[in-house]
């Protein structure tokens, strides 16, 4: 068990009716609010980052402390009934309770990680609560882990799970519309394709040219998937002497339209080659819908190589003749590189499933799995196990 450190003061013996006393009552609350925060200080950090309450990951008896809060003061609401979970948590702690908290890891992604006794050790003098202090202080000695307690805990794991996912895909939602726009903005530059030829039309839609470019930049250009599909590389520049990742962006979108426009089939059709090499090299993230925090961290590279896959089908199995010189010409290569085309388009299931968090969590669905998109998720998982594992 591990004990947070709690400064003494004789407001705690009040946590347990804080509004009863109006003339009282706002003291009280920020009291509880300051000493409550400083308790859980270490975990609550990861917990604000996802604009998520610590107290849904809190748990006695296998209720929430924002639960038990709701279910005591069910006439508050906002800030209030922030303050007042943290009078909750302390009227627990005070009466010799503990709880089972689940730490949030952001370390390399954020990580769930199994619920943790917390309970309590008082700093300061006990004058005037010599109750609550002997009551911690008897918590405290009790070194094991209470069965019950634990499983009922661990029985929200789930739940909990699926609130971490829904602080993700707001972030992951945010980041990818900024990829997107970005990326439509630096390829695309200068490009008016109301003035393309008919024979680029024909090719490729516009939204699927977007990838297409990106997979061009990166067999061509030397770019990598990072440097177009993540927020912390798309303003990020090469050395000094080297133009800038945007330059080369917009510079490898003009040459892939030129190449369609002059480009014989088999020309295209071995460009297409060099391209597809380059899709056998891209990641296959882990889709474990079982997982819902590590699904919600890759949505970002789900709806990237989604994308490329189905832009890349499009391309190839979409324009007749070239396809028939893939076949006719790289036959063997083609067939590696075209399964490999079809298992990244499938990532769209991973991506569909992502999309859905938000939705359960506003109806109140608790399990993952009863998700409309789990079951197909679930298959694609296997399958992408079966193949890169």
């Amino acid at each position: 068990m591990e004990l947070l450190l709690l400064t003494a003061n004789e407001l705690l013996k009040s946590c347990g009716s804080p509004l009863k006393n109006s003339a009282e009552r706002d003291k009280l609350l920020d009291f509880s609010y300051s000493a409550a925060m400083k308790m859980l200080g270490k975990y609550t950090t990861v917990y604000n980052k996802l604009k998520l309450s610590i107290f849904d990951a809190i748990f006695s008896g296998g209720k929430s402390v924002s639960e038990i809060t709701q279910s005591k003061y069910p006439n508050s609401s906002g800030e209030q009934l922030q303050k007042l979970k943290c009078c909750v948590f302390l009227e627990h702690i005070c009466d010799g309770g503990t709880f089972f908290l689940y730490p949030l890891s952001d370390a390399s992604g954020y990580g769930l990680m199994p619920p943790e006794r917390i309970g309590a050790e008082l700093n300061g003098s006990t004058e005037g609560i010599e109750k609550i202090a002997k009551n911690i202080k008897k918590a405290a000695s009790k070194k094991y882990i209470l069965p019950f307690s634990y499983r009922a805990a661990l029985k929200r794991q789930g739940e909990v799970q699926l609130k971490v996912s829904l602080g993700i895909m707001r972030i992951k939602t945010n980041e990818l519309a900024f990829v997107n726009r970005f990326n439509e903005e630096k390829f695309f530059r200068g490009i008016d394709f109301e003035k393309v030829s008919g024979k680029i039309r024909e090719f490729c839609e516009k939204p699927l040219l977007l990838d297409l470019s990106a997979l061009y930049a990166m067999t061509f250009y030397g770019l990598s998937f990072k440097d177009i599909y993540t927020v912390d590389e798309v303003f990020g520049v090469f050395d000094r002497d080297i133009r800038s990742k945007d330059d080369i962006k917009g510079e490898a979108a003009v040459r892939l339209l030129e190449d369609i426009d002059r480009f014989s089939d088999e020309d295209m059709a071995n460009t297409l080659i060099k391209m597809g090499n380059t899709l056998m090299g891209l990641p296959t993230p882990e889709a474990d819908p079982a997982n819902a925090v590590t699904l919600s961290e890759n949505y970002t590279a789900y709806c990237a190589l989604s994308g490329i896959g189905e832009a890349y089908l499009r391309v190839t199995e979409g324009s007749p003749k070239i396809w028939l010189v893939l076949k006719r010409d790289f036959s063997s290569e083609y067939k590696g590189i075209i399964s490999r085309a079809k298992l990244l388009s499938e990532y769209r299931s991973a991506k569909k499933l992502c999309e859905e968090i938000p939705l359960l969590c506003e109806t109140g669905i608790k399990n993952f799995s009863a998700a409309a998109g789990y079951k197909e998720a679930m298959t694609f998982h296997r399958e992408v196990s079966k193949n890169v594992g």
